[in-house]
């Protein structure tokens, strides 16, 4: 009689490892027969999932029910219990599976807007993609690979297409991107962004086209301008707007700090000087400002006016003969 020995041992398998679905968490959905075949290896038997290994030990009814929708019930790392157990006999082995949830990039949420200020009204700024985002989107989270598109089904795609070109500026005010940022776990966060272009309102503040003072002594000419008198002017009641003031215009244009010292009286002759009005935001407007000295008026010595003065005799009208 020739005995046959009927056995079944299970291989232990890789991790099962999938991404964090919402943020942080620690829970994500499993597929717990993804790893059956190198359990199994070649053997014939009927696999059950067990939390429990004293219920997998046992075979009992405690298993669980959709093994390939598993949502782990221990944060981050969770050891289930694979029971491989043959036809015939009942023969059994127990394995264990380990699942392990990688946390998907807690990037910035929500986005900022990617703001730009188009100065010169002409709609046509340009958004750099390849620069804006770092500190806005990744929120300090080191080897994020970050890519934008059009459209939220473009960016989840499984294999993502028509991703925007980010070396290459574009114009696009008010339009919604999207940026899957993607770490070195290859997991996956979306998150939605807009673009948007605005200008400072110049009904917000009031332009002073001239400002005139009278020479003062000694008188050529040249005098004492107090600019910071307009500045409260031309805020018009906003006093958010940082206004600065500029011999060129150029300087005004750039910003840049060579600006005139509103604090000290700014002495000078006619002149015209270059206002810059920007609000928090970093945008900005620029007019002329005209700086013009009025004389002294020279008084005149005039003629000597000379008063006649005239005396009147009256005659007596009666007269005797």
């Amino acid at each position: 009689m020739q005995l046959e020995v009927i056995s079944v041992t299970g291989v232990i398998p890789l991790d099962l490892v999938v991404c964090d679905e919402v943020i942080n968490d620690r829970i994500a959905i499993f597929n717990l027969t993804e790893r059956e075949a190198d359990i199994l290896n070649g053997q014939t038997a009927d696999p059950s999932y067990y939390i429990d290994p004293a219920d997998a030990e046992a075979g009992n009814a405690n298993f669980i029910d959709i093994p390939t929708a598993f949502e782990n019930t221990v944060f981050d790392t969770q050891t289930v219990y694979v029971r491989l157990e043959e036809p015939v006999l009942g023969c059994y082995d127990v394995v264990p599976l380990t699942l392990i949830v990688n946390a998907a990039p807690a990037i910035t949420d929500p986005i900022p807007v990617y703001f730009l200020c188009d100065n010169d009204q002409s709609g046509d700024e340009n958004f750099d993609l390849l620069t804006w985002g770092v500190a806005e989107i990744e929120n300090g989270l080191p080897g994020l690979d970050l890519t934008y598109y059009f459209s939220e089904a473009e960016a989840e795609a499984e294999v993502p297409t028509n991703a925007i070109d980010a070396s290459t500026p574009f114009n696009s005010s008010g339009q919604a991107i999207w940026v899957r940022a993607e770490n070195l776990d290859g997991c996956i966060t979306i998150g939605e962004f807009e673009l948007v272009l605005g200008v400072v309102d110049t009904g917000d503040y009031e332009e002073v086209p001239l400002f005139q003072v009278c020479d003062d002594d000694p008188v050529d000419g040249s005098t004492a301008f107090d600019l910071e008198l307009q500045t409260p002017i031309i805020q018009n009641g906003d006093t958010n707007l940082d206004i600065t003031y500029y011999a060129l215009e150029a300087d005004a244009e750039a910003g840049n700090a060579n600006f005139i010292d509103e604090t000290t009286p700014f002495n000078t002759s006619d002149v015209t000087i270059f206002v810059r009005v920007e609000d928090a935001a970093g945008c900005y407007d620029t007019f002329e400002m005209e700086l013009l000295v009025n004389p002294i008026p020279s008084p005149v010595t005039p003629t000597p006016l000379i008063a006649v003065s005239y005396t009147h005799l009256t005659l007596p009208t009666n007269r005797e003969v």
